[in-house]
Formats: structure tokens, sequence, C-alpha cells
């Protein structure tokens, strides 16, 4: 027969054992959403100074659809293959392709306002087309995604710390 005492260490072992894997978890999510805030505030917090900018005539505008891999429609049931709208632009002299994305996919005021042919001023980093200029008057101006941005990354940051926090005192608890 089992003396209290062990039993009760077995418990306490079993109950330390369990509380490694919430721990984990927790820490593992907390690391996610400190990449999250990282990269969202990194594209958020770019100043226009740090920019690349280019002026250019203006050789190729379109607005591309890209389809993405099956997906179903948790409700319906349906099988569909979403898509994304992005406008694409390439400059005279400029080798990469420059691409924009809006969340409303509303491309019309953009695409109406240049034509090719035309001289633009464009602000840039790597591929991303941040703004626009045509005879001095912003036709695009992406200082509500870098908002979107930048508000993503405080989120990100303070739901990293409530995670790491949550995952310290279940630690303790367990570990007491």
């Amino acid at each position: 027969m089992k003396s209290r005492k062990t039993v009760k260490k077995s418990k306490q072992a079993e109950k330390k054992s369990f509380g490694i894997f919430p721990f984990l978890i927790l820490s593992m999510i907390g690391i996610a959403l400190c990449f999250v805030s990282y990269y969202s505030l990194q594209s958020g917090l770019i100043s226009e100074d740090k920019l690349s900018k280019y002026t250019g005539e203006v050789i190729y505008k379109d607005v591309v659809t890209e389809t993405y891999p099956m997906t179903r429609d948790p409700e319906t049931g349906v099988r569909e293959r979403p898509t994304k709208d992005f406008f694409h632009l390439r400059l005279k002299g400029l080798t990469q392709t420059l691409v924009s994305y809006n969340m409303e996919e509303d491309y019309h005021k953009l695409e109406n306002a240049l034509t090719l042919g035309d001289q633009i001023t464009v602000l840039f980093e790597s591929t991303s087309l941040y703004k626009v200029e045509k005879n001095g008057v912003v036709i695009l101006d992406d200082k509500g995604k870098r908002l979107r941005n930048k508000i993503v990354g405080f989120i990100a940051g303070i739901g990293a710390a409530l995670v790491f926090w949550q995952a310290l005192t279940m630690s303790k608890k367990t570990s007491a």
C-alpha cells in the first residue's frame, strides 16, 4: 500500500509535467506575436526619407488578380479559389515592378490618373509602392496602410506581453 506522501508527490509531479505544455504553447504564441509586432511596427514606422525615390516614365500599369489555392467555405461547404487584386506599375529605367495593395481592392482612381508615358515620382521600398506623385499632385499615399501596421504592431506587442505574463504565472502556480 502506498503512503500518503508518495501519492501526494506523484500528484505534484503529474501536475508539474502537465503544466509545462501550456507554458510552452503560450511561449510559442508569445514569440509569434513578437514577430508580428516587430515586422508590423517596422513597416508602419518607416519614414519617407528612408524610402527610395524615383522619377520616370510609366511604361506599364495594370491591376493584376492573384489566385490562391482552393479553400472550402465553412458555412456553405463550397470550394472556391480566393483572389486578391494588386496594382502593378513599371517605370522606364527601373528594373523591378512596383506593387500596391489596398484592402478595398479599388484601383480606379489610380488607374484613371495614370496613363502610359506620364512622368511620375514614386516612393518605394523593394517592390512595395508607398507614394505616387504626378505633376506635384499625390495620387497614391499609403499613410492609412502604415497607420494600420502601427496599430497591429502595438496590439500584437501588448498581446505578446500578456501571453508571456500568463505563461509565467501558470508556470509559477504549477511549480508551487
